[in-house]
């Protein structure tokens, strides 16, 4: 079985729900979380994670979805 593997890096201001919403749109999206780093120093928060998907992926999309995402909570 082909898996895609997709990294994401978040970088910005440390807010309530930011992690729920990045791994939940991952979820939503058919991915699997295989990694995650995260750190929060003096109010920036950053976060790494290595996604995976079994059944084809549209990642353009996706990569779309995640800019869209970003900007409708500020986070970025």
């Amino acid at each position: 079985m082909k898996k895609t593997v997709i990294g994401i890096t978040v970088v910005g201001k440390d807010r309530e729900g930011i992690v729920a919403a990045f791994t939940n749109f991952v979820f939503e999206n058919g991915g699997n979380i295989e990694k995650v780093n995260q750190n929060v120093i003096k109010g920036l928060f950053g976060m790494y994670l290595e996604v995976s998907f079994t059944k084809a992926v549209d990642v353009k999309k996706f990569d779309s979805g995640i800019q869209f995402l970003s900007k409708k909570k500020r986070w970025m």
